[in-house]
């Protein structure tokens, strides 16, 4: 596939060639078939998601907790860890996060 900045037809539709446009935002560039052709459906696969995601939090210390989840779910995708110790670990992460949180 292509490196997206070369798919002019799909950078202009969207926005993303011109960072002060907005179309990428709008529902109707994740529901052009072009686009989801160059991108082998993922626009429309997306969308459901977007749709239905909740903002992250807002607060000191969640970008800490994120940055350790991935690298935790990471290691439990390249089967470096246990779906249990995943999870443990994530709990661990998330109560360290609280304790900052609650300190603020």
């Amino acid at each position: 596939m292509l490196p997206l900045s070369t798919r002019s037809g799909l950078l202009g539709r969207t926005g993303v060639e011109d960072p002060e446009a907005d179309r990428i935002a709008r529902k109707t560039a994740w529901l052009d078939p072009p686009a989801n052709e160059l991108t082998n459906g993922y626009f429309s696969a997306t969308l459901p998601v977007m749709e239905n995601a909740w903002l992250r939090p807002r607060f000191a210390g969640f970008e800490r907790f994120q940055l350790a989840a991935l690298t935790t779910i990471g290691e439990f995708l390249r089967s470096e860890r246990s779906c249990r110790e995943t999870l443990t670990q994530l709990d661990e992460h998330w109560q360290r996060m609280s304790v900052v949180k609650n300190e603020l």
